[in-house]
């Protein structure tokens, strides 16, 4: 999230949800990078997003007016790629609406696997 307010209120509201992965100011504007999590580790992504507009519903008014406030919302689904191939997730049509009438915009990220330590890139042994 990008905001010209100061994101402490809404963090301090949420802490128990979040990990704050990055909350700076840079040039006048405030940048918050969280991570949402729920005890269901293995929850898949909808139920995650509508937990977490479940949560945001019953924020305070000044938390909600720092998230309407916001000139920047991304939701951004990571999956890590592991080795082998995995099943995708569906999102139904109504968390896609409820994410834009929200004003967030949605990112899906794959992120890479890192090499074994001893291998190389193509996972042979190295000499």
């Amino acid at each position: 999230m990008s905001s010209l307010k100061d994101f402490s209120f809404l963090i301090n509201e949420l802490a128990e949800k979040i990990e704050v992965l990055f909350n700076e100011k840079v040039e006048n504007h405030h940048h918050l990078n969280f991570e949402y999590s729920i005890s269901d580790s293995d929850a898949e992504p909808h139920k995650i997003i509508n937990i977490f507009f479940d949560d945001l519903e019953s924020l305070s008014n000044d938390s909600k007016k720092i998230i309407e406030e916001c000139n920047k919302k991304v939701i951004d689904i990571g999956y890590n790629s592991g080795t082998e191939g995995w099943q995708y997730n569906m999102l139904p049509s109504v968390v896609l609406k409820k994410i834009s009438d929200n004003g967030f915009q949605l990112n899906i990220s794959i992120y890479g696997i890192e090499p074994h330590a001893g291998k190389s890139d193509s996972g042979c042994e190295k000499d």
